[in-house]
């Protein structure tokens, strides 16, 4: 079918099929022909979809023309795999910058070869509100969005996973990872490589083993996550700019050295004025071998508001894992940022429990500031644990430890803790908990408030030449 011109087609039932593809709205294959007075506009409410065998690019629904409006409010859409020799095609198509695709429900499914996807967008407007899409092949994205193009997501299911046919199946507490019906248990999510605007406020999106629910590239200036849900060796994977105000964030289950966001470029920023970022489920497997946040690239983290979390029992997991060089800070607040809407948080909660570390500094040069927020250990972990050279600066904030942990342990010889002057940081033990376990680098406390309810609240035992412990103000 090939809607052209001023055309106004309407389909609510049906099965469909051709060599290249089910729809082309073009004047010709490749043009970008149409004005706004001569538009496209096509509405499915139901059928059955399916892409050819022309090689290398069948497509299902391709929409190339300009001013195309195109509404789909249920079917189901298969780029088949075993129904050709596709290489390159995908679900869903379109490069026009002019046209607006509307997806309101469905079934969207790539078993194309690699490189496939869902849907890939050149250019134009995307709206979805419903449907659920996968992405079946190693290599696919369950939405690829390029050069200048618009996303608004308020709802819908991104998955690799076919066995499951709603968010609803999601089990975080399996010990084992999910495939899909073609053997994989790998797919890339979503991947944001547009420069233009990108809102997500609800649906639920999977990556699979090795691989993310969402990709930020670094072309991405203006993504915001407000709500939604994000399964994910790496729930989000940071290469450009990201906002989050709201969501659900989990590690995939059953999967080792899993992180929550990776921090995976040295342009990479990420921002957190809110949201769920939930690692507690980790006490299955061996999963607690991760992270909330992790710092694969020097990029940069400043958390505003949020909530962080960490369960399991592995002593190398971290809430908060500093592998490069790269800068955290903790603040409250209001920012105004590059896409010059200000945002405001009230300061973040950071959970620890089991073994592991609520921050763990990794590599020399790494930079931690605390302006605000709230910080719990608990059972046996061990706080902001420095075993290399990072600088941390604490102002503000609560410190609690709880039952056997610690709240600040430094071993490095070139780790630098500070309470400055002037700060108003509150740190208190509870139990058998310690506030400070020294045994290297330069730690100066010049203000703050420090309660022991247990039996010691600073254990130092710095060897000669290894660091110092200086203290000029505070109350103990």
């Amino acid at each position: 079918v090939i809607a052209d011109g001023s055309a106004y087609l309407q389909i609510d039932n049906g099965s469909f099929s051709g060599a290249v593809g089910t729809f082309d709205t073009s004047e010709n294959i490749g043009s970008t022909g149409g004005t706004s007075s001569l538009s496209t506009r096509i509405v499915i409410n139901n059928g059955t979809f399916t892409c050819g065998t022309k090689t290398p690019t069948a497509y299902v629904l391709r929409v190339n023309r300009q001013y195309t409006t195109m509404t789909i409010n249920g079917g189901t859409f298969t780029n088949d795999y075993n129904n050709g020799t596709a290489t390159a095609g995908h679900t869903m198509y379109f490069s026009t910058t002019t046209g607006v695709v509307t997806i309101t429900g469905g079934i969207f499914i790539s078993k194309g070869r690699a490189s496939a996807h869902v849907i890939m967008m050149n250019n134009g407007t995307l709206n979805i509100s419903g449907g659920t899409f996968y992405a079946l092949n190693v290599s696919s994205y369950s939405l690829s969005a390029n050069n200048s193009s618009k996303v608004n997501i308020t709802g819908g299911f991104f998955t690799f996973c076919d066995e499951l046919s709603s968010p609803f199946d999601i089990d975080l507490d399996i010990d084992v990872t999910y495939g899909n019906s073609m053997g994989e248990k790998y797919s890339y999510g979503v991947y944001i490589n547009t420069s233009g605007a990108v809102r997500i406020s609800g649906g639920t999106f999977m990556g699979g083993n090795s691989y993310q629910a969402l990709s930020v590239t670094v072309n991405a200036a203006d993504v915001v996550v407000s709500g939604g849900d994000f399964y994910g060796h790496r729930a989000v994977s940071v290469y450009g700019q990201l906002i989050v105000t709201g969501g659900n964030f989990y590690h995939n289950p059953g999967q080792p050295n899993a992180k929550i966001i990776d921090i995976r470029h040295a342009s990479a920023k990420f921002y957190a004025f809110g949201g769920n970022f939930n690692g507690t489920h980790v006490s299955v497997a061996d999963i607690s071998t991760g992270a909330v946040v992790y710092f694969e690239k020097a990029g940069a983290a400043y958390i505003y508001g949020g909530s962080f979390t960490l369960g399991g029992t592995k002593t190398d997991g971290t809430v908060f894992g500093m592998n490069t060089a790269g800068t955290l800070e903790f603040m409250s607040g209001s920012a105004t940022l590059s896409n010059g809407v200000t945002y405001t948080g009230t300061g973040a909660t950071v959970t620890k429990s089991g073994a592991g570390s609520l921050l763990r500094g990794m590599t020399n040069g790494a930079t931690v500031r605390v302006k605000a927020g709230s910080f719990t250990t608990e059972d046996t972990a061990a706080g902001f644990y420095l075993t290399q050279g990072v600088n941390l600066s604490v102002t503000k904030g609560s410190f609690t430890a709880r039952e056997n942990s610690t709240m600040f342990t430094v071993s490095a010889t070139n780790a630098v803790l500070n309470f400055a002057q002037g700060g108003t940081a509150a740190l208190e033990t509870y139990d058998s908990a310690t506030g400070f376990n020294l045994s290297g680098g330069e730690i100066t406390i010049a203000a703050g408030t420090f309660t022991a309810n247990g039996p010691c609240l600073v254990n130092f035992v710095i060897p000669e030449g290894k660091g110092s412990f200086s203290v000029s103000g505070g109350t103990f």
